[in-house]
């Protein structure tokens, strides 16, 4: 998580046409987030945003991490707002990591991403994650 902060902090910083509109979403979510009342815009946001991404995110296999944490969120948190918060947190920490994908050379990254897409296994899954957020860091 921490990387994916750095990562953000690197990709803010080029001016390029490919991540100019995912970051213009990633402040939407920041928006979203700080939002205290309006549960319905929250809720709109992340499913907009997530049906935009809906391709990009199941390769990467956003949805095995969503239902992850829907499942703890269900256990633990106990206001709707929460909830849809730490929704779009994920959400937000996948379009980081999208935008990158966008600036980073693949050939940097192709194996882990291959190994990504044959793993199901959540534990390994986030091992991955972990060493591709640094390849990520260390390339941009």
């Amino acid at each position: 998580m921490e990387q994916t902060e750095e990562i953000y902090k690197k990709i803010k910083e080029i001016d390029s046409e490919e991540i100019r509109d995912i970051l213009k979403d990633i402040v939407i979510i920041d928006g979203a987030i700080v939002q205290e009342d309006n549960l319905k815009y929250k809720e709109k946001v992340y499913k907009d945003l997530e049906n935009k991404y809906y391709t990009k995110l199941n390769e990467l296999k956003y949805y095995l991490y969503e239902e992850k944490l829907e499942d703890k969120v269900d256990k633990f948190v106990d206001s709707p707002k929460k909830d849809i918060n730490t929704m779009m947190g994920l959400l937000k920490l996948f379009l980081i990591r999208i935008a990158a994908f966008e600036v980073v050379d693949n050939k940097k990254i192709e194996d882990k991403l291959n190994k990504l897409n044959e793993e199901n296994s959540i534990k390994n899954i986030k091992q991955l994650y972990e060493e591709i957020d640094s390849i990520l860091l260390n390339n941009i």
